[in-house]
């Protein structure tokens, strides 16, 4: 069942995918570009690329050798293949850092006529708007999951103080790329962003991050029966293909807390220690497939990575937006935190 689903979505991104612009190397100029302006130049981009305005777009791709008929012939497969654009379901502009350089980028998720999978466009671009990739690709379908009406049985809290960001987050593929993976179906990825930025500086270390070093909480009462404490730092823009530092928490009701990317040697939590809810395990960094600091959670039904079904995980007691919620979970764009009660 899932191997059939995959071919589908797969022929159908082949036809989708236009081109992928090898990514040039090009020095940052003068100071970083306000977030709302980069959400603005990938607007800009991308309705002439939905558009009939191949001109102004082709004198933004670096590439010499990309031809205004390559664009046109682009234009024409999205229009054939899906259709036209009638809804944006998201919109994440942001920046990163990548060989030495600071770069932006910017993905829209969007609704399209010709199909029932959602599309999404993804740039990037430099300072002056200049595009350096662009991909436009149908998302694959989610894992099959037999627990969408699971309600969790822990009272989880969300496993940091202070205010972050959903990075992703949700039960579709248009708000959360983990829903691909069985054990990751209702995963989230947090950050902290200021100003719409995850890093100061130009994010060319790891302590740039906001996020980096802090510390991260167990999300409910259980005990320690997995870590791993000696995967080294990532330098910002790599993303190995390996598991980071991790912790798995065996809640004791059939439920596991896994929490992932933490810095080397942070973790204090050991194979068969208890903790409870709110206590210190570790200090988020930037280990395994990941490319920034960030924290990793996700609740499954097996103490095993990678092995089992995700399951649905509600938090208790805490902000999304500024708005009190009792019993839900986060989503993409959310800045949440947790309340006391």
């Amino acid at each position: 069942m899932i191997r059939d689903q995959n071919v589908v979505t797969a022929v159908f991104k082949t036809l989708l995918t236009a081109f992928t612009l090898a990514s040039c190397s090009v020095q940052g100029e003068g100071n970083r570009l306000p977030i709302y302006r980069v959400k603005n130049i990938g607007v800009e981009l991308t309705s002439w690329l939905f558009s009939s305005e191949q001109d102004s777009l082709i004198g933004r791709i670096i590439d010499p050798d990309y031809s205004i008929q390559k664009l046109n012939d682009l234009r024409e497969r999205i229009s054939d293949q899906a259709g036209e654009e009638v809804q944006v379901i998201v919109e994440i502009p942001h920046a990163f850092h990548a060989d030495g350089n600071l770069f932006y980028g910017y993905v829209r998720h969007s609704r399209f006529s010709k199909t029932e999978r959602p599309v999404r466009t993804k740039l990037t671009f430099n300072s002056r708007g200049s595009v350096l990739t662009l991909e436009v690709t149908a998302l694959p379908l989610e894992a099959p999951t037999a627990l969408l009406d699971y309600r969790t049985k822990t009272k989880l809290r969300l496993p940091f103080d202070g205010e972050w960001d959903v990075g992703w987050g949700g039960r579709t593929i248009d708000l959360n790329q983990h829903a691909v993976a069985r054990d990751q179906r209702f995963a989230y990825d947090f950050f902290i962003k200021r100003e719409g930025y995850t890093f100061t500086g130009d994010g060319s270390r790891n302590q740039d991050y906001y996020c980096y070093d802090l510390e991260i909480l167990a999300p409910g009462d259980g005990e320690g029966v997995a870590v791993e404490n000696s995967v080294p730092e990532n330098r910002p823009g790599e993303m190995p293909e390996i598991s980071g530092n991790s912790v798995v928490i065996d809640h004791k009701n059939g439920e596991f807390s896994v929490l992932s990317h933490f810095r080397k040697g942070s973790i204090i939590v050991a194979v068969g220690d208890e903790v409870v809810s709110g206590q210190v395990v570790g200090h988020s960094g930037n280990t395994g497939h990941s490319s920034e600091s960030h924290l990793h959670y996700h609740l499954q039904d097996t103490p095993v990575l990678h092995i089992g079904n995700g399951l649905p995980a509600q938090f208790h007691s805490y902000e999304a937006n500024g708005i009190e919620v009792r019993r839900g979970e986060p989503l993409i764009t959310q800045a949440v935190g947790h309340k006391d009660g």
